[in-house]
Formats: structure tokens, sequence, C-alpha cells
């Protein structure tokens, strides 16, 4: 028996490059899980980089277009005000707020970019955020937090293919207008894309599944802030050194605040002043059967800005994420 097990073992690492099921498992799920912070580092003005630790064996299992949910603890109980209005989340002990992982499903950490909220007394905001301020200022690396999930519907599913309504469209090329912190669901599928994009061919799954490595035309990015400042730097857009294969990035930037310049380091393509049809023609990819366009942001930039130019231009296949 030891020898035939051996003999078949062999024929199927020859044959299909496994011995054993070597695919990770998705560690979050509906229950509360903790993870370790691992790292911090500020990113820009406006934003933060938390990486927390996925056990060995495991991946977050987040796919583009999900979100988890974290677990803080409230800093503004027994606070009856909070940024000048009354204050609703006083009783509780715990907060949970929801975001968006900008790492790959089966990174060995899972990456949450955290927007800091000052506290901005000139801008109605005294007392800062709540869950952003201890996120940011008051975990230490080493401490765990608790998280759940998937939560959300998973946009991206390889391959090139976004799911659009109920419709499953294989794109040549990608753009995204995002709004804020809306940047968020779109370097997690960009990273997707790219990974997908180093695979070797002899990856299994590829093989049983008769899968090509992924190289879209372009994907394009529209962001869309109040201040320079709070723009990525140009690293978040570049794929891994030594990468020859990746999907090309083409990133513009709108800069809204009044006053602000429309200047950001490693960006051709700036505006300042609100978003417009011209902008959005000119950063992304021209409507066509095979072009997948998704928004991220607030409803109202979602809906009552971004939809309707859209519709002006003639994008087919459109995907608002909130």
């Amino acid at each position: 028996m030891l020898i035939t097990w051996l003999v078949c073992i062999t024929i199927q690492k020859i044959c299909m490059g496994f011995m054993t099921e070597t695919r990770a498992r998705r560690f979050l799920e509906a229950r509360r899980k903790p993870l370790k912070l691992v790292a911090k580092e500020k990113v820009n003005d406006a934003f933060f980089l938390l990486k927390f630790e996925i056990p060995a064996g495991y991946t977050a299992g987040i796919n583009p277009g999900q979100h988890v949910k974290v677990h803080v603890e409230n800093i503004s109980k027994n606070a009856q005000t909070w940024n000048k209005s009354v204050n609703l989340e006083e009783p509780v002990e715990e907060l949970s707020r929801s975001y968006t992982p900008v790492s790959a499903s089966t990174s060995p950490t899972m990456d949450l970019m955290i927007r800091q909220y000052p506290k901005e007394p000139d801008r109605g905001f005294p007392d800062g955020g709540r869950a952003s301020t201890f996120l940011i200022e008051k975990l230490d690396i080493g401490q765990k937090m608790f998280l759940t999930g998937p939560h959300g519907h998973q946009l991206y599913f390889g391959q090139g293919r976004f799911l659009v309504g109920k419709s499953v469209i294989t794109a040549r090329a990608c753009g995204a207008i995002a709004g804020g912190s809306g940047i968020t669901p779109v370097l997690s599928t960009l990273r997707d894309i790219w990974q997908e994009g180093r695979r070797d061919i002899r990856d299994r799954d590829q093989r049983i599944m008769g899968e090509q490595a992924v190289r879209m035309d372009e994907f394009a990015v529209l962001h869309v802030t109040r201040k320079a400042s709070e723009a990525l730097p140009a690293s978040w857009y570049q794929s891994a050194k030594g990468a020859t294969d990746a999907t090309p990035i083409r990133v513009s930037h709108v800069v809204t605040g009044d006053g602000a310049k429309a200047e950001v380091a490693g960006v051709k393509k700036c505006w300042s002043g609100k978003l417009t049809v011209e902008m959005v023609q000119q950063s992304l990819p021209a409507p066509a059967d095979d072009v997948v366009i998704f928004v991220c942001g607030p409803q109202g930039f979602n809906e009552s800005l971004c939809r309707p130019m859209l519709q002006k231009l003639g994008y087919l296949h459109v995907v608002m994420l909130q």
C-alpha cells in the first residue's frame, strides 16, 4: 500500500504540480476574531496604513468590493456631546466601523487605510474622529483588534471579470473614480489584478481552470480629494519591482478645496475645482462594451455627481460602491 501511495502522489506531483492541498483558508468570518497589529505608518496628511497579521495557513479572504468591520473602544463614552452635536454613541462601550482592505486577497497581512479625522474646531470638529483616533493614536504595535468579515458584495472575480448588476463582464480596460477614502476599493482591486499578472503559468489552480495570467490593457484612476496633500504617493500605483507584464496604470487627480493648487507629485494630469465631464472624459478609458467603470465614494458623490456624467459619456458597465 505504501508503494502504491508513493507512486500515486509522485504522478500527481508531476502532472498537477502539487501533492497535498495548499490553498490557504479564509481566517475572518461572521463571528469576531482577533488580529494583531504588526505595523503602522503615515501615508500622507490624510491616511495611515495599519497592517494586521494573518495567522499562518490562512488568508484574510476579503475580495475586492468587500469590507471588514473593526470593533474598537469608544473614546467618546460618557461624553454628552461630540463635535458640537448630541453624542448618540455615548452609552456604548464599543464602536463598529467598516473599512475596505487595500491588500491583495492572498496577502499575509490585512492592510487597512485609515482616514484621519483630526481635531479641527474651525471646521466644526473640535473632538475629531472616534474610531480613527483610537486606531491611529491609541492602538499600539502588538495589540489585537477584533474584526468580522467579509461584508458586502464581491466586485472582482479574477481573470478580468467584474460583477456589474447581475452580469459578469470581462473587461479589456477598467476605470475608477474615487472620492477621498473611496480610493481603498480601487487599491484592493488593482493589487488583485497585478497579483494575477505575476502568477507563474505552473500555478496549479490556473491550469485546472484553464486560466492564463491576466494583463488588462489599462487601469485608469481618477482620485478626487479636498487637498493635494491627501493624494496618495506615486508608489501606491506601482507594481512590484521587476514585473514587466503588469496591467499599466494611469492616474489623474482633482483637488476640490478653495484655492488649492492642482499639483500632485508623480501625477501628470491634475485639475483644481469641481469635477466635470471633461475631466472624466480625459481620465478614463473611452466607452466600449468591454470597459468597466466603478465609482467609490459617498452617496451624493456617486449618484448625484458621477452617475449623470458617466451616462452622458455613454458608459455601459458602471458599478457604484459606497
